[in-house]
């Protein structure tokens, strides 16, 4: 608390230095900002397409964000179902029109950041910090622009620092749980055409539940340069140590209680510790003004060493203490981008080779995945946009296609309705199985939004179909699950076909000074012939104050849940199963949140869960009450 202190009296020398600043009102994004030396001004190409990104956020929109990680800054930025699976270093994020989170596929610009065990990873390990805009790309557009197959892409371009002097970035944040996190980045221009960066973050906390501590450190390096006004060079190096209980919820005994001091985790002994390490370098060149071309090339190394009680083994493993299970992957994305007349066109082409080590908990593999994939894009007239995907994928000698469209209808300058309908694969971990399965899903996609000079309404539904995926399902070996040391395994069945139908109704006006951002979400969901559906309510009210150039935001934000039938997470296999565990009306007690931009420092304080409510949307990991946080990002010689 005595640091909190000294940061706020930094933050009241920041107010007085930046209202003598001539800044905007809304933060400058310090990433981008143009040097003070206009002589050494490198501009770097950012062509990569986000055209048909269903959200889109920039590093302006996270200087404001109170965020931990990439899955809070998720839930933050988006209007989709929360996910939380309770405490520090676990899987939280969101659900993403009806994908669950071992759907999500992420790209670090347009190469693949996943673990070939699962077809995905922990995205505490991923350093916000690192991010220039954040792109989620949804049924055609991913099938049409995305290294993997996929209906939901999570585009990530990497942050672009352009300074003739040095630049130093700082972010800090605390709470509850003994949450400690900091970064720092440091960047400059080293000759007028090339730019070094490099940076490290420290997160971590004890949780407030048992079993949930966890600490993280990322590293990485960056050396952009522009050969020519055409022609520029990308080097990149992530490294992340990443350590987590795995606490797997409170047991849901007879009697057992969701407070903090009270429960009792599923796992008392059970750690992941990853170790991980990417390299890439990238090539973009431009033809002209209406064609680019990208070539990366990439490689990765990711250990997991898994700590459990001798007694968590199964009977044909090896029941020491831990074991080190390995992954590989190497590949190359190539992607052209321009102009065929009034046809935009947008193709690409990736081969990796995956390889993991096999174990009770994970199947191995060995093996390489092809694609081809591409989108055009088309005015028929001034207001009707057109968009058609596609793509191919050899994933250890199995075919796969997808395909899709997007039509866009602009009535006029503030109304827009996107229709999206798309048919494609996905990958997701079909544990104790030799290789990750493929799935056929149609998804349909309706998208409708209008701004006005009182606000703006947006009205979103979609329709999911999954046919023949593999389902997670716990296979009980002596006992229940809920005993912390009985150990069990996850495996897989064919769930015929399931659906997800929901709306998300979002709206932002502002009445007596006040504005208002309600949201209502529904989702109904059929498995294996049981129906679920998840009704939730926001309301996020905010004042602003102006002082000169900079401003202040103060306001509350609360989320009602209906009762509903929620789903187990079970951390070992990084998988969801179905259960019978029924959640009441509840809140989320109730967050007081207040934002303050002022030059060029940004300050978040927020009241978390006010009223310590226990509140869930996974069955049995409730979230923690009365938590107070701090965060700061400040940029300083920019």
């Amino acid at each position: 608390m005595t640091f909190a202190l000294v940061l706020v009296m930094a933050f009241c020398a920041a107010v007085a230095a930046g209202q003598e600043r001539d800044t905007t009102a809304r933060i400058v994004n310090p990433a981008t900002a143009p040097s003070a030396v206009a002589d050494t001004t490198v501009l770097w190409p950012t062509r990569h397409t986000s055209e048909g990104a269903i959200y889109a956020f920039d590093k302006r929109d996270i200087y404001t964000t109170q965020y931990r990680s990439l899955p809070e800054l998720l839930q933050r930025r988006t209007q989709q179902m929360p996910v939380f699976t309770g405490g520090f270093g676990q899987s939280d994020g969101v659900r993403l029109y009806g994908a669950s989170l071992p759907q999500l596929s992420f790209l670090y610009s347009v190469r693949p950041m996943a673990d070939p065990r699962t077809g995905s990873m922990p995205l505490e390990m991923m350093s916000v910090e690192d991010i220039e805009t954040v792109h989620i790309m949804v049924g055609s557009q991913s099938i049409g622009t995305s290294a993997t197959p996929t209906m939901q892409a999570v585009r990530i371009q990497p942050a672009q620092f352009n300074h003739a002097t040095p630049y130093v970035r700082w972010w800090y944040t605390q709470g509850s749980g003994d949450l400690l996190a900091t970064d720092v980045t440091l960047s400059q221009n080293v000759a007028p055409t090339t730019n070094v960066t490099l940076g490290i973050r420290r997160t971590g906390g004890n949780g407030v539940f048992e079993g949930t501590e966890y600490d993280a450190w990322n590293m990485r390096a960056s050396v952009r340069t522009a050969v020519s006004n055409s022609t520029q060079f990308h080097l990149t190096y992530q490294g992340a140590l990443f350590n987590s209980s795995l606490w797997g919820g409170v047991q849901d005994d007879a009697g057992s209680s969701l407070a903090p001091s009270l429960a009792v985790p599923v796992h008392t002994n059970v750690r992941d510790e990853h170790r991980r390490h990417d390299v890439a370098a990238t090539a973009t060149h431009t033809f002209d003004s209406k064609w680019q071309a990208t070539a990366t090339a990439w490689g990765q190394v990711h250990d997991l060493l898994r700590l459990r009680p001798a007694a968590f083994a199964a009977a044909d493993e090896d029941s020491t203490a831990g074991n080190v299970y390995r992954s590989t992957g190497a590949g190359g994305v190539v992607r052209v981008e321009g102009n065929l007349g009034d046809i935009g066109v947008d193709v690409g082409a990736s081969v990796m080779h995956e390889r993991s080590d096999a174990g009770p908990w994970f199947g191995g593999r060995d093996g390489v995945v092809q694609a081809l994939y591409g989108r055009t894009m088309l005015a028929l007239t001034d207001e009707i946009e057109l968009s058609l995907s596609a793509r191919l994928d050899v994933i250890a000698g199995q075919v796969g296609s997808g395909f899709g469209g997007l039509l866009t209808y602009r009535l006029d300058s503030s109304s827009t309705i996107r229709v999206d309908v798309s048919n494609g694969i996905e990958r997701v971990p079909a544990t104790m199985r030799s290789m990750l399965e493929m799935f056929r899903t149609t998804l349909v996609v309706v998208d409708a939004q209008k701004r006005h000079e009182w606000g703006s309404v947006r009205l979103q539904a979609w329709h999911r179909i999954t046919m023949d995926g593999p389902l997670n399902r716990i296979e009980r070996i002596d006992g229940a699950l809920g005993s912390a040391s009985t150990p069990f395994r996850l495996v897989t069945f064919g769930l015929g076909e399931a659906t997800s139908t929901g709306g998300i109704v979002s709206t932002e006006f502002t009445v007596a000074g006040l504005r208002w951002e309600p949201v209502v979400r529904i989702e109904s969901r059929l498995e294996q012939g049981r129906r679920s559906t998840d009704l939730q309510g926001e309301l996020r009210a905010m004042y602003r104050y102006y002082a000169g150039k900079n401003w202040v935001d103060i306001g509350l934000r609360g989320i009602v849940f209906a009762p509903s039938t929620l789903d187990r997470w079970v951390a070992p296999s990084w998988g969801f199963v179905r259960e019978n565990t029924e959640r009441s009306w509840v809140t989320n007690g109730l967050d007081a949140e207040l934002v303050a931009s002022v030059g060029n420092a940004s300050v978040r304080l927020s009241y978390e869960n006010i009223l310590a409510q226990p509140f869930t949307t996974v069955a049995m990991a409730p979230a923690f009450g009365g938590n107070f946080r701090l965060t700061l990002t400040w940029a300083f010689f920019d």
